[in-house]
C-alpha cells in the first residue's frame, strides 16, 4: 500500500510541475521573456520554498532526478528550444562573439 502512495506523490508533484511550466510559458509571452530562463529562475523558487517549508512542498521530496536525466534530457531539449527560437538575424550580428567562444572550447 505504501508503495503505491510513493507512485501517486511522484506523478502527482510531475503534474503540478507540468502545470508550473505551462503558467511559466504563458507569463513568459506576456512579459517577452525567454522561457527557459524564466523557468530556471522559477526552478531556483521553488526549491528554495521546498526547502524553507519542508511540509508544505513534501511533495517534490519524493522526486529524484539523477543528474544523467538532466544532461541527457532537460539540457538538451531546453537547448533546443532556445536554438528553435533563435533570431537568425541577431545571431549573425553577434558571429564574431560566438565563434570566439566557441573556438575556445
Amino acid at each position: 500500500m505504501e508503495h503505491t502512495s510513493v507512485v501517486s506523490a511522484v506523478v502527482w508533484s510531475i503534474f503540478s510541475l507540468l502545470l508550473v511550466a505551462l503558467f511559466i510559458q504563458f507569463l513568459a509571452q506576456r512579459i517577452r521573456m525567454p522561457f527557459t530562463i524564466l523557468l530556471v529562475l522559477v526552478g531556483i523558487g521553488l526549491n528554495s520554498l521546498a526547502k524553507l517549508y519542508p511540509d508544505s512542498f513534501g511533495i517534490f521530496q519524493a522526486l529524484e532526478i539523477s543528474p544523467d536525466i538532466i544532461l541527457y534530457v532537460f539540457l538538451p531539449a531546453l537547448i533546443f528550444e532556445s536554438s528553435y527560437n533563435l533570431d537568425a538575424r541577431r545571431l549573425i550580428h553577434n558571429i564574431g562573439p560566438v565563434l570566439t567562444l566557441a573556438q575556445s572550447v
